[in-house]
């Protein structure tokens, strides 16, 4: 979908709705791949079509991929995802139209029989419109970064208490 001022509000919420989907989706197939042991190209195979084409954006976003499938995810019954609504588009040369940060909702219930859901925000740092797409351009900022790197340290000391090492 190409963007103008001809595009709807809707449909432009709609094609966000469509990145918050996949981008869960790859990170769950992502972790998925971790847990099984699968290497590092099979966990970030999902995580790869959503990134941008240009560089040097690219080649940071594919390094911070190898981060963000080793971050925890929420899951539980009726697990599914939500665009937060947002018309603050900006420039970012060299795109025209970006959204920093994109947020999105994660809703889940440990139950099935749950009465409510757990709600969990979720952020990618940075996003834009690249040839009709929102292409992720960013995964994390700083503060995201340092977090997903704790993160992914509990999770190798967990896996070698589990494995014995």
């Amino acid at each position: 979908m190409v963007f103008d001022l001809r595009t709807s509000a809707e449909a432009v919420m709609r094609s966000l709705q469509q990145l918050a989907e996949a981008w869960l989706d790859a990170h769950l197939r992502g972790r998925e791949a971790l847990l099984r042991g699968d290497d590092v190209d099979a966990q970030i195979a999902g995580v790869v079509p959503l990134l941008t084409t240009r560089e040097p954006w690219r080649a940071s976003a594919l390094a911070d991929a190898r981060l963000f499938v080793r971050t925890f995810v929420p899951f539980g019954s009726g697990l599914h995802v939500v665009a937060r609504p947002t018309d603050a588009y900006e420039a970012f040369e060299p795109w025209s139209r970006a959204v920093h940060p994109f947020e999105y909702v994660l809703r889940h219930s440990a139950t099935m029989d749950a009465p409510r859901f757990e709600e969990t925000s979720m952020r990618i740092d940075r996003i834009a419109e690249e040839g009709g797409e929102w292409r992720v351009v960013s995964i994390f900022d700083a503060a995201g970064r340092a977090r997903a790197e704790m993160e992914a340290q509990l999770l190798d000391r967990a896996r070698a208490a589990r494995d014995g090492r």
